[in-house]
Formats: structure tokens, C-alpha cells, sequence
């Protein structure tokens, strides 16, 4: 197949799911973080229904201005999953073969979850002629690449567990030929709070002004993630050290976590070993929500969450002392966030044995009228600032 470097990526996501609101396309974000990482220019995403007109027009569109395509979606059993005869017909008609392999692997499953293949099943094993198949080691139907007109096309199926299993057995490896030609780089993030993007960004380039490195900026509430691409060749101690030292200077009380941190993972691996509640008023139970992938692979059995309903009081430092006098005779360490007043303040407590701390808070650009934004605020701060108490270093 000719060889095409891709500089830039669109992606196609099919389902009348996604389009009617009742599934996120949250493959299109993950797809397009991975190709950012290695360099390709993720720059157009569409959504279309179930629909072959639609399909085959949104595939026109988007090949016009693409150097690589991914599809997702429609590749399954049912009669609404023909996105591989819109492809063979977009490839020019050409008809579509049956990939005993794949059928015999569907029968394997089938044998070993104890289940019976149905004729239906079948049609996910059809390909358009040209096609490669790629095996799906997380499901049953399985993707295909192929080439129209020069250009690479992916096909996948829908389900993101299975992008993720089809990206590490195979696509991270089929992307690498096509990879732009320029300078490899090595990509360093860091993740803020509290401060504006557009502010954090003036902060950032005049502190790397003369490096030549690319900087890139993405808003995730409550973070605005810094992005900086190191060329390979000053990837060293010596070379990063003096930029980075300004970088985090420049940033400085602003950064919560760099590269794949977590914060609640961060909060938890620092919480010691005893009997410990944390009692949250007010972020909704997402305090909870935030911590609970991370306690449900590492169960902590000490560790207590109840989230209360107060209502609001003026003073939310008194509230704080309000709830840490009602768990006196709890555990040893208690945690307290509390308060949602209408100026978006809160204040957070710890008692440990005999030391008590309180803290009064308040989100930047006060009396935000979303709520969920003050929520969102306050749970990483709360963790940002109990992470601190128990080393030590906010007092």
C-alpha cells in the first residue's frame, strides 16, 4: 500500500447513539490525544446517524482535507451496522469477501464463553475487497484498514474498551510509518489550577521565550493543562534542566500534578494506614465519585467518606468547626469540606489528635453561576490541600 504521511487526522464516529445524545463519543478524545502525542494534527471530528447517505457523504467530506481516517462505529451484527458496505462502496463499489478467519475466531469465543454463533453473527466477517483485516482481541467483530485513493483509512468498532485493546496490539505500530516528517519530540505536561488559561499562557512562553519549543494549552475543568514538546535531541538533564526550573517557577503555586498524575491517586497513596472519615458537604458526593476508581483496585478499609447536606451558612469556617466538634470522638484524622456560599467560598478542616487546621477558600471569579463548576473546584483543592497537611508542608 503507498505510504502517505499523515499530518493530519480526521475522525468519523457512526451510531444514531451518539447523535441522538444517549452515548458520548468519548473514542474521538481518545483517539485524537494519542495521535496528538506522536505529532499528527487532530482537526476535524464528525458524528453522523445511522444513515448510509449520510455516512458516505460525511466519508467525501473529510477525506478532502485528511491525511489519515479513522471510523468508528457500525461494524456489529445487527442490521444497522453496514458501515463496511458504505466503505466498499466509497472504495468504488468493490465487493466485499468472507474472512473465514474470522469466523472460525468467532466460533473459538463463542466455545469459550459457552456460547452459540448465530447466522447473524457472519456478517461481521464480510471486508471490502483490499481490505486488511485487523484482529479485535477485545471483541468479536474485527477492524480493517485499507487505502482509498492514497489515503489510509481505519475502520474500527465501537466500543472504546476495544479501540484502547486495538490501539496497543496494533494501530500505535501501523501509525508509526506515517508519522510527519520532523523532529521527534518528547512531550511534558503539567496540569493548573486557579489561574486563567490566558494568563497561565503569558507566563508559560515568556518563561520558555528563546527555546524554540512548542507550547500548547488544553482547558479541562477546573485544570488548564500546559503542553511542551521537547525536541529529542535537548531531551537531557543538562539541556531541559535550566527551562524547566523556569517553567516551574514561572507556574509555580499553580501546578497540581505533572505527566500522568492524579491528583485523588496522589491524595491516597499519601493518606497513613488508621482510621480516618472525611465528611463532605460540599461538592455533591463528587468528592467520593472522584476517589472511587482508585479505592475500588486498592480498597482502603480505614478510610471512611460521608457526604452530608447542610445548608448554607455565611460563615463556612464556623461550619467546619461546627462539623469537626460533632466527630470529636471519631477517628483519630478527620477531613472536612464544607460550605456552597453564594460567593463561592468553602473551607476545608483536619483534625489529627490534638492538631486542628481550618482553611477558607474561595473559587477565582467569584459567584460562578454553575454550580457544578464550584463543586468541581473545590474537590481538587480539597485534595490538593489535605495531601499537603499530612506532609507537612501548608501549615
Amino acid at each position: 500500500m503507498p505510504h502517505c504521511p499523515a499530518r493530519r487526522a480526521a475522525i468519523l464516529a457512526i451510531g444514531t447513539e451518539l447523535t441522538t445524545g444517549q452515548v458520548l463519543n468519548g473514542n474521538a478524545a481518545w483517539l485524537s490525544q494519542r495521535l496528538t502525542d506522536l505529532g499528527i494534527e487532530e482537526h476535524q471530528h464528525l458524528t453522523v446517524a445511522d444513515d448510509r447517505t449520510h455516512i458516505l457523504a460525511a466519508l467525501r467530506y473529510l477525506a478532502m482535507d485528511a491525511d489519515l481516517l479513522i471510523v468508528t462505529g457500525g461494524l456489529g451484527p445487527t442490521r444497522d451496522d453496514f458501515t463496511r458496505d458504505v466503505i466498499a462502496e466509497w472504495m468504488g463499489n468493490v465487493p466485499l469477501y468472507f474472512d473465514t478467519p474470522s469466523w472460525e475466531r468467532l466460533q473459538e469465543r463463542g466455545r469459550t464463553y459457552g456460547l452459540t454463533m448465530v447466522e447473524s453473527q457472519k456478517q461481521q466477517c464480510w471486508f471490502p475487497e483490499g481490505a486488511e483485516v485487523i484482529v479485535n482481541p477485545a471483541g468479536t467483530a474485527n477492524a480493517f484498514a485499507c487505502h482509498v485513493a492514497g489515503l489510509p483509512v481505519w475502520v474500527l468498532p465501537g466500543p472504546p474498551s476495544e479501540i484502547a485493546a486495538l490501539w496497543d496490539t496494533d494501530l500505535q505500530y501501523r501509525v508509526q510509518p506515517l508519522l510527519p516528517a520532523h523532529k521527534p519530540t518528547h512531550l511534558y505536561t503539567w496540569n493548573c489550577l486557579g489561574i486563567a488559561e490566558s494568563a497561565l499562557g503569558e507566563l508559560v512562553e515568556a518563561a520558555l521565550d528563546g527555546s524554540g519549543w512548542q507550547t500548547g494549552y488544553r482547558a479541562h475543568l477546573p485544570y488548564i493543562e500546559v503542553k511542551v514538546w521537547v525536541p529529542l535531541e535537548q531531551d537531557t538533564d543538562q539541556d531541559r534542566a535550566p527551562w524547566f526550573d523556569r517553567i516551574e517557577k514561572a507556574m509555580g503555586q499553580w501546578v497540581i500534578t505533572r505527566m500522568d498524575e492524579d491528583l485523588a491517586a496522589l491524595f491516597l497513596a499519601a493518606v497513613p494506614e488508621q482510621e480516618i472519615l472525611i465528611v463532605d458537604t460540599a461538592t455533591g458526593g463528587l468528592l467520593q465519585e472522584r476517589l472511587a476508581p482508585y479505592l475500588r483496585l486498592h480498597p482502603h478499609g480505614y478510610l471512611r467518606i460521608e457526604t452530608r447536606w447542610l445548608e448554607t451558612e455565611a460563615d463556612v469556617a464556623r461550619q467546619v468547626e461546627y462539623l469537626l466538634a460533632e466527630y470529636a470522638t471519631q477517628p483519630q484524622r478527620i477531613f472536612v469540606i464544607a460550605g456552597i456560599s453564594k460567593d463561592g467560598e468553602w473551607a476545608l478542616g483536619l483534625r489529627a489528635g490534638e492538631q486542628t487546621l481550618i482553611e477558607q477558600q474561595q473559587v477565582p471569579m467569584a459567584r460562578l453561576r454553575n454550580p457544578g463548576r464550584y463543586q468541581r473546584y473545590a474537590t481538587e483543592w480539597a485534595l490538593k490541600t489535605w495531601r499537603e497537611w499530612l506532609f507537612g508542608s501548608r501549615e
